[in-house]
């Protein structure tokens, strides 16, 4: 695959072209693009579900205790939550506090357990 290059570089760099420069009409509508690229990155927020998931792993790390090995069955069952009914979502979580680096992930043959991080 190629370099991969934004739309803010892109027009950046074409901004820098002596053509362009000298050309009013190019070079304004480049920068209202990019004007428009940096309002819609500022509008950016956390969605409702990005809430929600942050706010159950913060309970999970809470249920959890630290040297204790947990399924994500085990932990399904201790959170006890009305909106995770599935051992995907939870293992889905349980991934992203092990990227987090707050969470350990063992697999032993068949089973993969987590445990807290001192």
């Amino acid at each position: 695959m190629e370099n991969k290059i934004t739309y803010k570089e892109l027009y950046t760099a074409l901004l820098e072209i002596d053509e362009v420069k000298a050309n009013s009409v190019w070079k304004k509508k480049l920068n209202e693009a990019l004007e428009n690229l940096e309002k819609k990155s500022a509008n950016k927020s956390a969605s409702k579900t990005q809430i929600r998931n942050e706010e159950l792993k913060e309970e999970i790390l809470e249920l959890m205790v630290v040297g204790t090995n947990y399924t994500c069955t085990q932990i399904l069952k201790l959170l006890n939550a009305e909106d995770v009914t599935s051992q995907q979502k939870v293992s889905s979580l349980m991934n992203a506090l092990v990227k987090d680096g707050k969470v350990e992930k063992t697999i032993d043959k068949k089973a993969t357990y987590f445990s807290k991080v001192a």
